[in-house]
């Protein structure tokens, strides 16, 4: 990628029309394009990465004047002086030249070193923002990832289910993305931390939630998704769900920043360490365990 690009150029990298960018500019503020000598738009490498910013959240289901507010509270890129750093861009290299086996070392060998906790915010987590393919641009990466992601912790999570036999915490994917992977990171953690943990990654009606939690005697239920709630469960019959199930049910994942203004501060967990900390607040005496050891 260059420097920066021409409106007519990154329209066509980004699908959408040069008249959107410019309304994203003169409408909402949200967007600041320099001036070539002759008064032509140019977008450097920084405004390029906040029009894939604005697409993320848009696809997400946001309006785009909300946008704005979001933008500012995002959490900011990692750093290269950062000293994970070079693990970061060695998992990274990993995922580009979709090496499995190198992707599988490299992930080892930091999680023989550090806790899982500091992994998913150190490593995971970010890995994840950069894989976004509104902001890399290329599917290939976030699938290969994702796909891996999902096969590595779900492989761990069914190991450490075995030998437990208290009522589990459910987790369920209540969003539109495929194999939703910060919902894969929250049960990774919970069950490091020798919590038993299910889940179904697709969404479910309220009627069928309450009767899963039911056949479970599951204590806690987590809702995560990126995306706003539409079917089959919207946030206007979340509290209808709190006020029918026998479980504490918690609303996790991006969309708690989509819906900021409708939920209490408490219960803005927008990533798996937010919701992994709500959980342990609810008295989850596993969580409060030394983690397992691999």
């Amino acid at each position: 990628m260059s420097e920066s690009m021409t409106i007519s150029a990154l329209a066509r990298q980004c699908g959408i029309a040069p008249v959107t960018l410019r309304a994203w500019e003169r409408r909402y503020g949200l967007i600041q394009p320099v001036r070539s000598a002759k008064g032509h738009r140019l977008y450097p490498r920084e405004q390029i990465e906040r029009v894939q910013q604005i697409m993320l959240w848009i696809n997400r289901g946001v309006p785009v004047g909300q946008v704005r507010e979001l933008l500012e509270r995002d959490a900011p890129q990692w750093s290269e002086d950062s000293p994970w750093h070079a693990q970061r861009l060695q998992l990274l290299e990993a995922v580009q030249t979709q090496n499995e086996r190198s992707l599988d070392d490299a992930f080892n060998q930091a999680l023989s070193l550090y806790p899982a906790h500091t992994l998913c915010a150190q490593l995971l987590l970010p890995l994840l923002e950069e894989l976004t393919p509104s902001r890399s641009g290329r599917q290939l990466e976030a699938v290969f990832f994702h796909t891996w992601l999902r096969s590595k912790l779900g492989l761990r999570v069914y190991q450490l289910n075995l030998p437990l036999k208290e009522a589990p915490v459910l987790l369920v994917n209540m969003g539109d993305a495929v194999l939703e992977p910060q919902l894969w990171l929250l049960a990774w953690l919970l069950a490091q931390r020798g919590q038993r943990v299910e889940v179904l990654d697709w969404p479910l009606p309220a009627p069928e939630l309450l009767q899963w939690q039911e056949q479970r005697g599951a204590h806690a239920m987590v809702l995560y998704a990126s995306s706003k709630l539409t079917n089959p469960l919207a946030l206007e019959q979340l509290d209808d769900l709190r006020q029918r199930c026998q479980a504490s049910v918690l609303l996790a994942g991006p969309c708690c920043s989509i819906y900021a203004e409708q939920l209490p501060p408490e219960e803005h967990l927008s990533d798996p360490l937010q919701a992994f900390s709500a959980l342990q607040q609810l008295g989850l005496s596993a969580l409060n365990d030394k983690e397992i050891a691999l």
